[in-house]
């Protein structure tokens, strides 16, 4: 048997190996959930009915010709890839430029989107395609193409790359580009990596484009939910991007029965407020709780974890635990350590065909198989079949090849039938199992010694190296048990091809089980194996410092090194030491080693720690910006004298006055108390003193003790000197606001137009007041007459002159809130009778005949005619004939200008009827008059004469209907009758008014003419208002 050692145990690594968990894989799993960032995109399109991208102004274009030039056909919109909304069908005649901008761009980036092909595609068919090509000068581009992902690198494309794609169902791919590898992971798992260009994204003339590209053939695909990231996704990222933000960790494991695993969660932040809960679909074969699953019988059960929130599932994730029998039996063992022992073991019995032989190899006896013509015929101790029955099978072996060639190690069929199992193992570290006609092949490493296990499970083929899974392949053909039937053969070094392919080289330790050993177990055995190597620990025990040194370092570190060397020389003296044992004691060794302090070392870490606290004492934000200068002056002064102490005393006594000088600082704390006691004391000071003498009136004074006494209570509940401040300054504000007695008092009051005046009756003027107060006094006049009568005054001053007589007219201003006393002004209005004016305009010359009171009697004269004219009669200014004598007399009503009127002095002149009307209103004596003036030509009787009149509302309706309707008899009319009957002559009809109202009246003249013929005839409709005090 070989004796290992790990100096020459090199371990096999395979490219293939990248990503892969075996079953049964040994995890250090805390059964937890992990929280991350949810990844936010940079760009993203949803295609929902249009080219949008979701976040921005910025729109896809659809292209054509190679990107030559705009499509401008119908965009084909389908059914979401979620069976809800919509995503983009790209048909092979166009695809999109995302018109991405060239800002914010990463050099580490990841494309995510969702596709379905429609169709086969060429090898070059370009599904996502983004970078610059420059027409053979400097490509850098990457493609997602028919048959695999390639990039252009500088203008060199590499070859290839294949990944996993089917027709006509939704799949989602994840391009994450770190550097110049892009991993590519199809629904979330890994698919495939490949190196690409590292400008083609950052590049500011790169385009990135769906289905299209400027050489290859158009992609028939849909695609939906495009994403762009600032970073380069890990496998847990991309598995979370897939699965919508939570997963579970632990991929598909194998456990036996009544063993258990720990199974960890992550997800993004939005669901860290949610609780998991673990379901099994099967507990007859698996049961979990809290994440802990036990297998309970040989199956499959899927464990599902729920992210629950508010009782109902907002997220979930699967995975497929395999539950395996439990462990049979080591069928075969070979130690090869001599030809009698060595050739049996486990009940099996190798019989050579050939000459064999052994060699010592590396310290060991090994089976020496170099000559190509020697195998090993195994059988059961009893001669039957070994295999025969097994279910699955681990064949575990420690293999040397020397010569190249087919390599059989291990070969077993049955007669009459093509199946069979079997092993080859390459010079160049390729295995090929056969199981059935399936071939499966993987390059694990070189060549030299290597320990190989290759497990025949029910689901598949497992090919470990030195205890790495290295591939493994899925059980797609018949069953063990019906290859290796009753009479099934089992052959070490040769399979029966032709004349037979050998194994040539050295084998050793070569086992068989009748089962499938898991991961875990797997690597239990092949550690078994390892003999401990204890050269390192040997040499640190060997450069050990003396014990002469150990009054150079502190007691309590040089107790730890002591200790870990003792245990050290412990290990190296135990023969069944293990290697983790060794490493452990060199670990520890090396790290007492590194713990060691020296005294000196020691009073420089007391310094540093001194110098830490003391920096840390004080919150340099605790203090005022003059104090923090203070502060850091005292800490300098202090850290100065703790670097001049020789002894850890010194050290605390500096650092001890240090303090003490820092506690003499005052805080922003301190200082803000001590602000706030003197604002307080100010406060009650201005509170007791501010404009105490100062005289108010009744009202102001009341407010002034209000404030005071708001104030008071108002500082009791304050907390800073800056609210006190801030307060009492808007209390003195308050105060200064207040008018004082002296401004809100009245002194005098005159009336600019003096003492007295003279105003004719029913003339108005305006007086006006003049009050000298303090600035804020309420200066409001109030107008007041002796006799409303005589002379009536309107609160702005104006007054009306209403009868004739003499009022006094009082200014009068109260002269402050608080008295009764008014400060006043007064003027005498005197009102004389109202008086007319007579004129008589004779060609243009107008003579004033005088001024007269109502109803006074004038008589004129007309002036000579001039020469060959005669007088014919008097009108008035109205154009209305009013006498055709000469003299003419009148009682006086308003203001007339009578024009006498001359004509040829042979002039015959008709005389005609006149009649006038005119009216007046005494104000003393509230009664109205109406003046009816009659004139007729000699020959004419009177038969009577006299005036009409009515009222507003007689004449409203006289008004609104007809005002010929006013006439003698009319409804709602009163008629005064003359007793005279001279043909000249005035009738004055006056009336007593008891209410203000206007009256309307006319006067109305029946006559005989000189025929004898009666006429009835009216003046014009003349008005009097009537105003009753």
């Amino acid at each position: 048997m070989r004796k290992w050692k790990k100096g020459c145990a090199g371990l096999l690594t395979a490219a293939m190996a990248i990503g892969m968990v075996a079953p049964g894989a040994v995890k250090t799993v805390d059964a937890a959930n992990t929280v991350v960032d949810e990844l936010i995109p940079k760009w993203q399109y949803d295609f929902e009915g249009n080219l949008e991208e979701t976040d921005s102004e910025i729109e896809a274009t659809a292209k054509q010709d190679h990107l030559s030039s705009d499509y401008t056909g119908e965009i084909q919109y389908v059914t979401g890839r979620d069976g809800a909304g919509q995503a983009v069908y790209l048909d092979g005649s166009y695809g999109l430029d995302l018109n991405l901008p060239s800002e914010g761009r990463t050099a580490d980036y990841t494309i995510s989107f969702w596709a379905n092909p429609q169709a086969d595609m060429g090898w070059a068919d370009s599904l996502i395609n983004w970078g610059v090509r420059a027409t053979g000068n400097n490509d850098n581009w990457i493609s997602l193409a028919g048959n695999g992902i390639w990039s252009a690198i500088n203008n060199q494309n590499n070859n290839m790359v294949g990944y996993t794609r089917v027709n006509n169902e939704w799949q989602q791919y994840i391009i994450s580009v770190q550097g110049n590898t892009a991993s590519i992971y199809r629904n979330g798992m890994l698919d495939c990596t490949q190196t690409v260009s590292e400008t083609a994204f950052t590049n500011l003339d790169s385009t990135m484009c769906l289905g299209i590209n400027a050489w290859d053939t158009n992609a028939n695909c849909q695609f939906d939910e495009v994403k762009i990231y600032d970073v380069a996704v890990d496998a847990t990222q991309a598995e979370l991007l897939y699965k919508g933000g939570s997963a579970i960790t632990t991929e598909t494991q194998y456990i036996r029965i009544g063993k258990t695993i720990e199974l960890d969660t992550v997800n993004v932040a939005a669901l860290s407020d949610c609780t998991v809960n673990w379901v099994s679909d099967n507990s007859d074969i698996a049961t979990v709780e809290d994440g802990i699953v036990t297998g309970k019988s040989k199956g499959t059960a899927t464990i599902t974890a729920n992210w629950i929130r508010e009782g109902r599932v907002v997220a979930s994730d699967s995975i497929a635990v395999n539950v395996l029998q439990e462990k049979g039996q080591l069928i075969a063992d070979f130690t090869f350590d001599d030809a009698d022992e060595g050739l049996k073991g486990a009940g099996a019995v190798a019989t050579p065909v050939g000459d064999v032989a052994f060699a010592d190899e590396n310290g060991g006896t090994v089976l020496d198989m170099r000559s190509g013509n020697v195998y090993l015929d195994v059988k059961k101790e009893d001669g039957s079949s070994l295999l025969t029955g097994c279910e699955e099978l681990t064949v575990s072996y420690d293999r040397n090849n020397v010569t190249d060639g087919h390599n059989w190690v291990l070969y077993a069929t049955s007669e009459g039938t093509t199946s069979y199992v079997g092993i080859k193992d390459f010079i160049n570290g390729w295995i090929d199992t056969f199981r059935g006609p399936n071939v499966a092949s993987n390059a694990y490493g070189g060549t030299g010694w290597h320990h190989v296990d290759v497990v025949f499970a029910e689901d598949g083929i497992r090919i470990y190296a030195d205890s790495v899974l290295v591939n493994e392949y899925p059980n797609k053909t018949e069953s063990l048990t019906g290859i290796l039937k009753e009479d099934s053969k089992l052959w070490i070094g040769r399979s029966d091809w032709g004349d037979g392919e050998y194994f040539k080289g050295y084998l050793d330790n070569f086992k068989i089980y009748n089962y499938a050993l898991t991961a875990e177990e797997v690597a239990d055995e092949f550690a078994g194996k390892e003999e401990a190597d204890k050269t390192a620990l040997q040499a640190a025990v060997d450069s050990a410092i003396a014990d002469t040194d150990a009054d150079k370092y502190t007691e309590a570190s040089w107790a730890v090194y002591t200790a870990a060397l003792a245990d050290a020389k412990a290990i190296l003296a135990d023969a069944d030491a293990t290697q983790e044992n060794v490493d452990a004691a060199v670990a520890a060794l090396g790290q007492a080693t590194e713990a060691l302090v020296t005294k000196e070392a020691e009073l420089e870490s007391i310094k540093a720690a001194a110098i830490e606290e003391l920096n840390s004492y004080a919150n340099a934000d605790d203090y005022r910006e003059d104090e923090k200068a203070t502060l850091q002056v005292a800490i300098a002064g202090g850290t100065k004298a703790i670097q001049a102490a020789t002894t850890a005393e010194e050290v605390t006594k500096a650092l001890t006055d240090a303090k003490e000088v820092i506690d003499g600082i005052p805080t922003d704390a301190a200082l803000a108390e001590k602000e706030f006691n003197e604002a307080m004391e100010n406060a009650y000071t201005v509170l007791e003193s501010y404009k105490a003498d100062v005289i108010y009136l009744t009202e102001q004074q009341q407010e002034y003790d209000a404030i005071i006494s708001d104030a008071y209570e108002a500082i009791e509940g304050m907390s800073s000197a800056e609210e006190i401040n801030q307060y009492i300054a808007s209390v003195k504000a308050q105060i200064d606001a207040l008018p004082t007695a002296e401004e809100l008092t009245v002194t005098k009051v005159t009336i600019n137009e003096g003492s007295e005046m003279a105003l004719e009756e029913g003339a108005d003027a305006v007086l006006t007041a003049v009050v000298e107060a303090g600035e804020k006094a309420d200066k409001t006049v109030n107008w007041s007459s002796s006799d409303d009568s005589i002379v009536s005054v309107a609160q702005d001053g104006k007054i009306t002159a209403n009868s004739v007589g003499e009022a006094v007219i009082t200014a009068s201003v109260k002269e402050n809130a608080d008295s009764d006393n008014n400060i006043t002004a007064k003027i005498t209005i005197t009102v004389e009778a109202k008086k007319y004016t007579v004129s008589i305009n004779n060609a243009g010359t107008i003579e004033e005949i005088g001024r007269y009171e109502a109803l006074d009697l004038v008589k004129v004269t007309a002036p000579e005619a001039p020469e060959g004219q005669k007088f014919v009669y008097w009108k008035t200014d109205k154009d209305k004939i009013v006498c055709y004598a000469a003299n003419y007399s009148f009682y006086v009503m308003e203001d007339v200008t009578l024009i006498p009127v001359y004509a040829e002095a042979e002039t015959e002149v008709e005389e005609q009827v006149t009649l006038l009307c005119t009216s007046t209103y005494n104000k003393n004596t509230n009664k109205m008059s109406f003046t009816a003036k009659r004139s007729l030509p000699a020959g004419y009787k009177v038969v009577s004469h006299g005036v009409i009149i009515t009222d507003s509302k007689g004449w409203s309706a006289f008004e609104s209907n007809e005002k010929e309707l006013f006439v003698i008899g009319a409804s709602r009319t009163m008629k005064a009758t003359a007793k005279t009957t001279g043909l000249q002559g005035t009738y004055v009809a006056s009336r007593t008014c008891t209410a203000t109202d206007t009256w309307y009246g006319k006067a109305f003249l029946i006559y005989l003419d000189k025929n004898g013929e009666e006429h009835t005839v009216y003046s014009d409709v003349t008005s009097c208002q009537a105003i009753v005090k």
